[in-house]
């Protein structure tokens, strides 16, 4: 493991323990005195709807382990919310479900996801890639909203530990160019991939980032290169050019 990448898993190791410690105890320091915080509300078995926003159904976890099973609270967010932080680079606004809806919104955002996205952040800056945040294009996803794009009934994004991540600091809604050739393309979300792997253990223990699954995705007409991760628990990789888990 290189320098970059040491620090990097130290500092996503350091806040993944953090996060998952107040996960109940919510602060934003840069928001106004004024604004409401964020509110976990109760996700009774079997609700299909949470103040008339759209959930839909949650798959039967089955024999997959209880990382399947649905949340048991999802949190409200208001029009006036979008701007409170997570995490030191990551506000809840960029997590939200993609499907039309009125207020207020409901999203699920894992501690576990939050630790893996800020040592990217940290691994970036030391590879001479200073970001403010990654370019969230998928966070959480409703199972409703989920199935409506046909995809798989499991995904790591109705449990609120995956994202569809790229680099985005010049802002032109594309992954940077991270390699260095010039060029805003598949290579970019590779590179990209592959830090986030050297940062990832074999093994996941309480002391380390957390393990789970890791792909990149071409560019289509719909959008650029992209990179798939989540914190599911155990090693899962797929897409163009996979590696060995």
């Amino acid at each position: 493991m290189s320098a970059a990448s040491a620090t990097a898993f130290a500092a996503g190791a350091l806040l993944f323990l953090a996060l998952t410690a107040s996960a109940q105890e919510r602060t934003d320091t840069s928001r106004s005195a004024a604004e409401a915080p964020l509110v976990d509300v109760v996700l009774p078995a079997g609700t299909t709807s949470l103040e008339g926003y759209r959930i839909g159904t949650y798959p039967d976890p089955a024999d997959r382990g209880p990382s399947y099973a649905a949340p048991a609270t999802l949190t409200r967010v208001g029009p006036d919310q979008l701007d409170v932080a997570l995490s030191e680079h990551f506000r809840v606004g960029q997590f939200l479900c993609k499907q039309e809806a009125g207020w207020p919104r409901f999203v699920v955002v894992q501690p576990r996801l939050l630790a893996l996205l800020e040592a990217t952040v940290v691994a970036l800056t030391e590879r001479g890639h200073p970001v403010q945040t990654l370019a969230i294009m998928s966070g959480y996803r409703t199972p409703a909203y989920n199935q409506a794009l046909g995809n798989v009934a499991h995904s790591r994004h109705i449990y609120g530990d995956a994202a569809d991540v790229f680099v985005d600091e010049d802002g032109n809604g594309r992954m940077d160019d991270l390699d260095g050739n010039g060029r805003e393309e598949l290579a970019d979300a590779l590179w990209l991939r592959d830090l986030i792997a050297s940062l990832v253990p074999a093994v996941e223990t309480p002391d380390t980032l957390p393990v789970g699954g890791l792909a990149a995705y071409a560019e289509t007409t719909e959008h650029g290169p992209f990179v798939h991760i989540d914190a599911r628990g155990y090693p899962a990789r797929w897409g163009v050019g996979r590696p060995s888990p």
